[in-house]
């Protein structure tokens, strides 16, 4: 689904050096290699690799994104190095931010990183604090919430140590545990879901977003005081307040979305899967299996209206190999 670019690295510097001149002063040519990019595409990624400030990062997210939008990602991160780097944003979408680093950092605490680089997780943190700050509205009626929920996830966020996975070729298949006198491993298989066989494709900062959102909720299930009651109102809040603007470009991302530009050298497909693991692990050792979160996205065109039906588990399951 998602292309492995091995050369994106190399051919962004030479991108840089031909084409941005004041960046590199360099003079080299390679005509093949400018002939695949037209006048817009050099002009984008010109001005989106020397682009610092966070709050001048937006796309247009009521549409499919363009080869525009994913150069312009692309450079952002090749310019500012998204893996180690954190940008800044204005204060009226602090809460985003914390929200969002508070849910990254509980996943990057749990999950290895052997299994899912943390430099690819801060990759799609930043990415996604590029979709909500080109959202509306940037405030929230819900801040007393938010700011309760935060402390929350603070507190969990200080007592983790990181899953005991067992893999195969990097692939996450189980969990390991202590058991008295022996050493048992589980087979951890994340369920299906109806989304999972009826899109082509996903928006993969937006599935990130949910991800991370879906594993603390698991990860911190114990910790919510009045669970039964909180778990689903904060369900609620993150739809209506982080997701509900980035719902079309989630289900619908378009024809030329392609983020292996974007990453770079990490392994898209085996590191997703890795990550729906890791997102079942969070629920199963809290025995909560049952109430593992569905992606909240109808099933089916958006045109179809009353034929559409709400996102379930299928039944089966997703194996990693």
């Amino acid at each position: 689904m998602w292309a492995f670019n091995m050369e994106f690295i190399w051919k962004a510097i030479l991108f840089q050096i031909l084409i941005c001149p004041g960046i590199l002063s360099e003079d080299i040519s390679d005509p093949d290699f400018i002939a695949k990019y037209d006048e817009t595409i050099k002009k984008v990624a010109c001005e989106a690799i020397g682009q610092k400030d966070g709050a001048q990062m937006k796309i247009n997210l009521d549409r499919y994104s363009t080869r525009e939008e994913m150069a312009k990602l692309a450079f952002w991160n090749f310019g500012n190095d998204f893996t180690k780097t954190k940008l800044e944003f204005g204060e009226d979408i602090k809460w985003k931010r914390d929200l969002v680093d508070t849910m990254f950092n509980i996943f990057t605490l749990s999950c290895p990183n052997d299994s899912v680089p943390h430099g690819y997780m801060n990759l799609f943190r930043e990415l996604g604090m590029i979709y909500l700050n080109s959202a509306e509205p940037r405030t929230t009626e819900n801040a007393g919430a938010w700011a309760h929920i935060q402390r929350v996830l603070k507190a969990c966020e200080e007592d983790l140590t990181p899953y005991e996975v067992v893999s195969s070729m990097l692939h996450i298949t189980g969990l390991r545990g202590d058991k008295g006198n022996f050493t048992e491993t589980t087979l951890i298989l994340p369920p299906e879901e109806k989304v999972d066989a009826t899109f082509p494709q996903l928006d993969l900062v937006v599935e990130n977003l949910w991800f991370v959102f879906s594993h603390g909720m698991g990860r911190c299930y114990h910790k919510l005081p009045e669970t039964a009651i909180l778990a689903p109102k904060l369900r609620a809040l993150f739809i209506r307040d982080i997701l509900r603007a980035l719902l079309n470009k989630w289900g619908d991302p378009g024809p030329v979305q392609d983020f292996g530009p974007v990453v770079g050298n990490f392994d898209i497909n085996r590191v997703q899967r890795n990550i729906r693991h890791c997102v079942t692990i969070s629920y199963f050792i809290n025995g909560i299996n049952e109430f593992q979160m569905v992606r909240p996205l109808k099933v089916g065109h958006v045109n179809e209206g009353i034929n559409s039906v709400q996102n379930r588990k299928t039944g089966a399951t997703i194996h990693n190999t």
